[in-house]
């Protein structure tokens, strides 16, 4: 599911609120939306209520379009501001870390940890496979396994705690 995204949820959401502010253009706002769902998050599937989110508030679309694919990718969160700037690791003594020194993509980070404590993942990663088959996102009551959605007051709040925060 991430794979098919080609832009994140603040990218999408600073693009659908610069498209309302200049007017529109010539799509209607609820066919820029869908495009955006579309060619920016990879999503074909999305729901009628996620639409309608998007288009009565745009102001938190960047939670919305967020939402849309941490669902789909079955990932959940502890915090919402997460990009793609690089981040730095430090590791002491420097003995025994040179290979991870420099850019790496993320997956590197565990390849190095796997290696540097000599772990054996393929017992759990079989465990794991054969587990996706019976794997679901919804619970037998068809809630979503990453929890309720929240309600606009929530949204709004989590929406000012971010923007104070961000221009601190």
């Amino acid at each position: 599911m991430l794979a098919n995204a080609s832009n994140s949820a603040e990218f999408l959401a600073n693009e659908l609120n610069k498209h309302i502010l200049n007017g529109g253009g010539s799509k209607t706002i609820r066919e820029y939306i869908k495009g955006l769902v579309k060619d920016g998050l990879g999503i074909h599937d999305a729901t009628k209520e996620e639409l309608d989110r998007l288009f009565d508030f745009p102001l938190f679309s960047l939670y919305a379009f967020a939402d849309m694919i941490s669902r789909r990718a079955q990932i959940g969160w502890s915090t919402h501001g997460h990009s793609a700037v690089d981040v730095n690791i430090y590791a002491y003594p420097a003995e025994g870390s040179e290979t991870v020194r420099g850019n790496h993509e993320n997956i590197e980070v565990g390849r190095f940890l796997q290696d540097y404590l000599d772990l054996d993942v393929k017992p759990i990663t079989q465990e794991l496979r054969k587990s996706l088959s019976a794997f679901s996102t919804l619970q037998s009551d068809e809630k979503p396994w990453t929890g309720r959605i929240p309600t606009e007051a929530e949204l709004k709040e989590r929406f000012e705690e971010h923007e104070k925060h961000r221009f601190a």
